[in-house]
């Protein structure tokens, strides 16, 4: 397990909390509401901190113990072509070309995918092969 020092700004972390509700159907709801944050000054030891949370804020902890974090998104985010999203408007309202339609399924199932992070780069190969044809990136 890897403990971090907070250097150099106190960090703050939201929390969550959680309660199940049922309703009078006898369905149950996971209700989520803000909890309390957790302060953290400097010169605090976590050992729970997150990749996330040392992606966010490098220069904010020291690794004190352990291994390092293995970042998950180390790359910089890239942003979904806005082009793409008129063209899934357009074959909504049904205003797009048969061969634009059949491009709209595989980019929605890639958008999920990638959104959720679990995307593969066979997916984004195919995808990007697809959208060549129209000359459309992917990425902007």
């Amino acid at each position: 397990m890897s403990v971090y020092k907070v250097r150099n700004k106190h960090h703050i972390r939201a929390t969550i909390t959680e309660e199940l509700a049922h309703d009078a159907r006898g369905n149950t709801y996971v209700i989520r509401n803000a909890g309390r944050p957790v302060r953290y000054e400097v010169g605090a030891l976590v050992d729970d901190l997150t990749p996330e949370e040392l992606q966010a804020f490098p220069d904010r902890f020291e690794l004190v113990d352990g291994e390092p974090l293995v970042l998950t998104h180390a790359t910089p985010s890239r942003t979904i072509n806005p082009a793409l999203y008129a063209l899934m408007e357009r074959a909504y309202k049904g205003e797009a070309t048969t061969d634009e339609q059949a491009i709209v399924g595989p980019l929605l199932a890639f958008l999920t995918a990638h959104a959720a992070g679990t995307a593969t780069p066979e997916q984004q190969e195919a995808l990007e092969l697809q959208l060549a044809e129209f000359d459309l990136p992917l990425f902007v």
